[in-house]
């Protein structure tokens, strides 16, 4: 099946209770809300891989050669895990992947190097698991989210479900199994490994998740979430109005994270 384009979008969420609790093994009631990210796919007449992250802004590119040397070098499904990659990121030897795009995040510009870097590895994880090894034409991949980055409600793991959604898409169709009638929705086996996905790309940015941001973003529903164990739907027995105020101060799960450690560790 020869397909020009799609798109798939993922939830934001917000959790009502546990939101710290939850990485100590603690459960967490948490859902979605009706802000999206969106990926856009669009089959490229010309020989090249654009990768567009429209709320930054900022946009790189890689020729097909090169996204086809990057798929064969490297292998982000069996010799590269998502701590190993973090530690590649954060090393002073620069972007991992430079070699191959044609333009490298700007050195200041965290949200640059995590957009470009981790959509990167996911495409060559999720590809390789895939058995896909090489691409025969160019794409375009065009991210945007109507959500505040940074503001805690979930962008990093819609953008992880998001792409790794879109991978997976990529791969059906670089193999010629796309159906026409094939639905994300009703295909819960392919859900978890999106879940999964997503959650390597959390371990990416935040290096230490609990597993309910992409839960929530990739199924939806109000779930009662305890980590390491499969989630509950809740249902509610009347309407609830919630109120998200967004203060425009952005800031970093991981350092916050951390700070909850720090003070566990101080007084236990």
């Amino acid at each position: 099946m020869s397909v020009a384009g799609f798109e798939v979008s993922a939830p934001g969420k917000v959790i009502l209770h546990g939101e710290h609790s939850v990485v100590y093994g603690k459960p967490a009631i948490a859902g979605p809300i009706g802000l999206r990210t969106y990926l856009t796919y669009k089959r490229l007449q010309t020989p090249e891989v654009i990768l567009d992250f429209a709320s930054i802004p900022f946009n790189s590119s890689l020729s097909l050669e090169s996204f086809n040397a990057f798929l064969t070098q490297f292998d982000c499904h069996s010799n590269l895990q998502p701590l190993e990659f973090l530690e590649k990121m954060r090393s002073a030897e620069g972007f991992p992947f430079a070699s191959f795009v044609t333009r490298q995040p700007a050195q200041d510009s965290i949200k640059e190097k995590f957009s470009l870097g981790t959509a990167l590895y996911l495409l060559n994880r999720i590809l390789r698991s895939e058995g896909v090894e090489s691409l025969e034409s160019g794409f375009q991949l065009t991210l945007k989210s109507v959500m505040s980055i940074g503001a805690g409600l979930g962008s990093s793991a819609g953008y992880g479900v998001c792409v790794s959604a879109g991978a997976f898409l990529l791969s059906k169709i670089i193999k010629g199994e796309l159906e026409a009638n094939f639905s994300l929705q009703n295909s819960p086996e392919v859900l978890e490994k999106i879940s999964k996905w997503a959650f390597d790309s959390e371990i990416v940015m935040h290096e230490r998740p609990s597993g309910i941001d992409n839960t929530i973003c990739t199924y939806g529903n109000l779930i009662k979430f305890k980590r390491g164990k499969p989630f509950e739907s809740l249902k509610l027995r009347q309407q609830v109005n919630i109120l998200i105020v967004d203060t425009g101060v952005s800031r970093t799960t991981a350092k916050l994270v951390a700070g909850v450690a720090d003070l566990k560790s101080r007084h236990p």
